[in-house]
């Protein structure tokens, strides 16, 4: 299996935020900002602007964080980090990293010492 994981800012992280997180696996950090909304708003009842500012703060973590937080998670799974490539989309990541891999019989660059096989789950970045 292949990832690809941006980096720097996530959109959708900063939109989605909780949602986001629990879709990447991410069920600690997800279900985290999800209780920490919910709280806001149950909490501060009518003074909307104090939880929206709580769900600003969460926005804001998860857009500059989000990425490296996943990066972090998919390496505590087993997950490699192979490569950072130069593509514009997650999909053009991972077709970059196989076609590297494709034209180097020791895996994309990646030297494997003998009697070594490839790791099966790979993360090139982008």
């Amino acid at each position: 299996m292949v990832e690809s994981v941006k980096i720097g800012w996530s959109w959708p992280g900063a939109i989605f935020v909780g949602f986001w997180a629990l879709y990447k696996k991410l069920w600690g950090i997800g279900t985290a900002a999800l209780a920490i909304s919910l709280a806001g708003y149950a909490a501060f009842g009518f003074q909307l602007v104090l939880a929206h500012l709580i769900d600003l703060g969460l926005a804001i973590s998860f857009g500059a964080m989000g990425n490296g937080w996943r990066s972090r998670d998919l390496a505590d799974r087993g997950f490699e980090r192979l490569e950072t490539a130069g593509a514009k989309t997650p999909g053009g990541a991972i077709a970059e990293h196989l076609r590297n891999a494709a034209r180097d019989p020791n895996g994309g660059g990646r030297q494997v010492p003998p009697g070594q096989t490839r790791p099966r789950k790979t993360e090139p970045t982008l």
